[in-house]
């Protein structure tokens, strides 16, 4: 039975890879879609993610066969051929990617047979066959990396000191930029060589040789760094008593976001949680089972209320109904709602369209600063 859920978070599958693609430097994606899906794709993920969209090709300057009402009924192949050929002589790419939308996926245009035929002259054009309507972009992060895997990827030897980080959706993440820079630094601090595949200018050959990555860290040397890391963020922390408050809280957003930050305010920052809205589409009992067990386990705090929904009328009647509130952590989407309820609201999950972030991070040590400040920056 088909369910109409109000302001769906994030968009269609072809939205989620062209996240993923657009934060690789110097990748290409094409459209083997109709008109509109380049424009839409980029709206529903990177036009929500703190104002930022891809640097090479983005939105309508993604090449597209722009499918109509003829190539539905004779095919599409003959224009997609042509397109990518365009693109290739106009953009300078080092690597393109098409991609079905669901016209193209409803007729069933053979697009991987196209794209070997270019990579057999010599172009490294791969091909991703999964339209829109196979899932929501959280699928698409998961369908690049497997095309990754299964056209790119080549065997290298392995690097004992390079470790890959996986996990973290570009533009899904509005911090994701920041993040990854975070989790970057901390694992140089270990002495390592780090793949982010998506900062630092990182291109579709770090993605070909990432199969070096190993992992083998010394116990000795991660106590140092935990001891580094305590001590400079707790000296900061020292400098606010007398400053902070107490706050009753709620956390909106995604299953990674909302266990991360409830976790840190109950357990590291002594805030109590009254209410944590799992935002994103979970079907398996298992994963809800997993999620609820991370969020109420919890050391110096009673559980919170846990909701699975990712409808926006259903989020804003749960928040409405709490009457003991006084501060809200979500998107963008719940100020409203913080502003009937007359209390205080923080945009830190997806989707944020009224705040402009760059290379700000809420994840680590130095992410907890920032996320911090965050909660106080209407003093």
């Amino acid at each position: 039975m088909s369910n109409i859920v109000e302001n769906p978070r994030g968009g269609c599958v072809l939205a989620g890879i062209n996240d993923v693609l657009g934060a690789i430097d110097r990748v290409c994606p094409i459209l083997h879609s109709g008109p509109g899906c380049c424009m839409q794709t980029t709206a529903a993920e990177q036009g929500q993610s703190g104002n930022k969209s891809s640097c090479f090709v983005e939105g309508v300057s993604i090449p597209s066969s722009n499918m109509l009402e003829r190539e539905v009924v004779f095919g599409g192949i003959r224009k997609l051929e042509t397109t990518i050929q365009g693109s290739i002589e106009v953009i300078d790419a080092d690597a393109y990617f098409v991609l079905t939308g669901c016209t193209a996926g409803i007729i069933g245009d053979d697009i991987v047979n196209v794209t070997e035929k270019f990579r057999e002259d010599g172009y490294p054009v791969y091909g991703i066959d999964t339209p829109g309507f196979a899932g929501d972009s959280n699928l698409g992060y998961e369908v690049i990396w497997n095309t990754f895997i299964d056209q790119v990827i080549e065997e290298a030897p392995k690097d004992e000191k390079l470790v890959n980080i996986f996990g973290i959706v570009p533009y899904h993440d509005p911090f994701w930029s920041g993040n990854l820079e975070e989790l970057k630094r901390i694992l140089e601090k270990l002495g390592l060589k780090v793949n982010t595949f998506f900062t630092d200018h990182q291109g579709i050959d770090v993605i070909r040789t990432c199969s070096a990555a190993a992992l083998n860290i010394e116990e000795q040397v991660i106590n140092e760094v935990i001891r580094s890391e305590e001590d400079y963020v707790y000296h900061y922390l020292a400098q606010s008593i007398g400053v902070v408050s107490w706050k009753r809280f709620a956390v909106v957003g995604d299953a990674n976001s909302a266990v991360g930050i409830t976790r840190y305010l109950a357990n590291d920052y002594s805030f109590t949680p009254k209410l944590v809205i799992v935002s994103e589409p979970l079907f398996r009992a298992e994963d809800r089972e997993k999620i609820e067990k991370q969020v109420t386990e919890l050391e110096y705090a009673r559980p919170p209320r846990v909701v699975f929904t990712s409808d926006q009328y259903e989020i804003n009647q749960t928040l409405m109904e709490d009457e003991e509130l006084t501060l809200i952590v979500g998107s963008s989407n719940e100020r409203e709602c913080a502003s009937l309820k007359e209390v205080q609201c923080v945009a830190s999950t997806f989707p944020i369209k009224d705040r402009l972030i760059f290379n700000r991070a809420i994840a680590g040590y130095r992410g907890s600063l920032t996320l911090t400040e965050d909660l106080y920056d209407n003093l």
